[in-house]
């Protein structure tokens, strides 16, 4: 009510020689009948405009920082100097080029949202380049063995991943230390 009672309340207590928080509080039940029948409408619309919240849906989807970004080729991002691919089941979900919606919050990380579809990310840290071999001898003389074996998929956790540490230390530094960042 600042923008009609503030400049009327000292003007009507003045002319009612109201001067403390009593009178005043008394003069106020009385005039917020005249100021409701003087400025109160009718809604046009008497339905309520909320729209109930679907229980499958997750709320930290809509409660969260959102920027935009493309994704490359490969199927990789960047964001804040860092590169994360989106996971996916073996085949390229999002298409190269294409505008995609990154959902940040501390309670799941970094998502990305395309086509109302929400995917899971994980840091990507490029391979390290080939690097050119010289040529190769005409002879070999003793064929080299491999020291490790990559049995299984647990070699794979680690190799794509980074540790717990920095993990934490990038959503720190996102939430807590930078403050250039906007929020939409």
């Amino acid at each position: 009510l600042w923008v009609t009672l503030q400049s009327r309340l000292p003007v009507e207590f003045m002319m009612k020689g109201i001067d403390n928080v009593k009178e005043a509080n008394e003069f106020l039940r009385g005039y917020i009948h005249k100021y409701n029948k003087t400025f109160s409408c009718q809604p046009e619309n008497s339905r309520s405009l909320f729209v109930p919240f679907k229980e499958n849906e997750d709320i930290d989807n809509y409660l969260c920082i959102k920027d935009t970004r493309k994704m490359d080729s490969t199927g990789v991002f960047s964001f804040k100097n860092k590169q994360f691919q989106v996971i996916d089941d073996g085949f390229p979900l999002i298409p190269s080029k294409t505008e995609i919606q990154v959902l940040v919050n501390p309670n799941f990380g970094i998502r990305v949202k395309y086509r109302d579809n929400i995917f899971e990310t994980v840091r990507y840290v490029k391979p390290a380049g080939k690097k050119k071999s010289p040529p190769a001898k005409k002879k070999l003389e003793n064929a080299v063995i491999p020291h490790l074996v990559h049995s299984g998929d647990n070699w794979k956790k680690i190799w794509w991943y980074e540790d717990y540490n920095q993990s934490l230390k990038f959503l720190n530094d996102l939430f807590f230390c930078d403050k250039k960042f906007i929020y939409r």
